[in-house]
């Protein structure tokens, strides 16, 4: 399975639910080593850079893999919450999503 994008919310969960399910190789890219390490820590296998290009050991191909959704009913899987800020930081955590420093979601409290 290939998960572009994998230190967002939805990219942490994707890696998660094909760990779990089996998947034999989960390449993911990020935009950067450090990220590649916690997502490692989630299950991933293989970590490409932005265009796709990983170690010699990255797959040739990927296969999609479903039925996963009962993982995360029985509470397997976990949300990553990169920081916790005040509503009224909204636009620090939308210029710090765009400038690539979240792993991740951010939690805006009223």
């Amino acid at each position: 399975m290939l998960v572009r994008g994998a230190a967002g919310g939805i990219g942490v969960m994707a890696v998660q639910f094909a760990a779990r399910g089996g998947a034999s190789a989960v390449a993911v890219t990020t935009s950067s080593a450090e990220r590649g390490d916690r997502l490692g820590a989630l299950g991933a296998t293989h970590v490409l850079d932005r265009a796709g290009v990983g170690g010699e050991d990255a797959p040739a191909g990927y296969d999609v893999t479903a039925g996963l959704f009962a993982a995360a009913s029985r509470g397997e899987l976990r949300s990553v919450i990169h920081e916790v800020l005040p509503l009224e930081r909204a636009v620090r955590a939308h210029q710090k999503m765009e400038a690539g420093e979240v792993f991740g979601r951010i939690v805006l409290e009223p």
